[in-house]
């Protein structure tokens, strides 16, 4: 799974295979934005709201899951 860090409703994924996860994202529905330089290990911001409710968040992980998912299909590696 992706390296993670964060910082209250800031979140910062580190992920191979960036500009795949990004555009997979988008065509599975869940806006998703790189950040800083590409490389072999990227990152990608995501900023929660501050009313976000849990349900919310849930359902983003879930998301996130379905698109990493995608993309790891298509690098057994």
């Amino acid at each position: 799974f992706p390296e993670f860090s964060g910082l209250g409703g800031m979140w910062g994924l580190t992920v191979r295979h960036r500009a795949e996860i990004v555009e997979t994202g988008w065509k599975m529905g869940v806006k998703l934005l790189g950040c800083g330089d590409p490389g072999e290990l990227s990152r990608v911001r995501i900023l929660l709201l501050a009313d976000v409710l849990t349900r919310e968040v849930d359902a983003m992980i879930d998301a996130l899951d379905r698109v990493f998912g995608a993309v790891e299909r298509n690098h057994p590696e």
